[in-house]
């Protein structure tokens, strides 16, 4: 099934099913800290885990739980071993505005005076999306902007793969990116694209220390930044790398900036 069909598929449920001990309780404790990215509607524990979980479930959610055995879990998940006792059946991802975002991270400039966000241009691959919030998250940025066209949703793969961080990070989705980039240079934001093919290499950590709002711009596997969003960057850089290597993953890039973020946190 291709990525597309896959997305289309995924939007027209109104329900699906996530699993795995960290995709779970990354689910529970957004909820916790009043990040709903879901509608919570069951929890599924297998009775061999059900001491365990329950007492971190909040107790506005135990309604919600029900203890279940291993055939019931497989029926659940199609998976044999990969569930580790729980499961949840949750709404699709809702997705923040632009506006929304913007608002929120807000609180976060204003406590740590920067704020860092990063704009994923029509990346596809689900395990690329799952590895950068991830690292996102763990690293200091405050939100992750996607694209709703060419682009992968928040699929079960996606929250796997992030070990549950999607589920307790902010994330938005936009159908314009020229519209969104507009309003976040409206609110202060510079934005800095990735792109192999320029010649410019600046040091990523002056770029860091230099703008205290940024966005950074990453382009799709395939085919990097689409070209009305490179117009709309205010800078476009490159990763210094040695003689004969073409690009690192975007994901690997990702994580790379990340970690100038959190230098630059440390270093306040």
């Amino acid at each position: 099934m291709s990525k597309n069909k896959d997305k289309q598929n995924n939007s027209n449920k109104k329900s699906e099913i996530i699993y795995g001990k960290n995709a779970c309780f990354g689910c529970i404790d957004g909820y916790k800290n009043r990040i709903f990215n879901r509608k919570i509607f069951s929890i599924y524990i297998l009775q061999s885990k059900f001491d365990e979980y329950l007492k971190n479930i909040p107790n506005d959610l135990k309604n919600l739980v029900q203890k279940v055995n291993n055939h019931d879990l497989f029926v659940l998940t199609h998976e044999q071993d990969k569930h580790q006792g729980i499961a949840i059946k949750v709404s699709n991802f809702l997705f923040l505005s632009i506006e929304e975002i913007i608002e929120k991270v807000e609180d976060r400039f204003l406590k740590n005076g920067s704020s860092s966000l990063f704009l994923l241009d029509c990346v596809q691959d689900p395990h690329n999306v799952g590895n950068i919030i991830r690292s996102a998250f763990c690293l200091n940025i405050d939100g992750i902007i996607l694209t709703e066209r060419n682009s992968c949703d928040i699929t079960s793969t996606v929250v796997r793969t992030s070990s549950g961080y999607s589920e307790k990070s902010l994330i938005c989705q936009v159908g314009n990116t020229a519209n969104a980039i507009e309003k976040l240079k409206k609110n202060g934001y510079w934005t800095i694209g990735f792109d192999v093919n320029t010649n410019t290499k600046d040091d990523l950590t002056k770029i860091v220390e230099k703008y205290n709002k940024c966005v950074f711009i990453f382009g799709s596997e395939g085919d990097g930044m689409r070209d009305l969003t490179k117009k709309n960057c205010d800078l476009i850089v490159k990763l210094p790398m040695r003689d004969g290597a073409e690009s690192l993953n975007v994901a690997n890039t990702t994580a790379i900036v990340g970690w100038e973020i959190t230098k630059k946190l440390q270093i306040k």
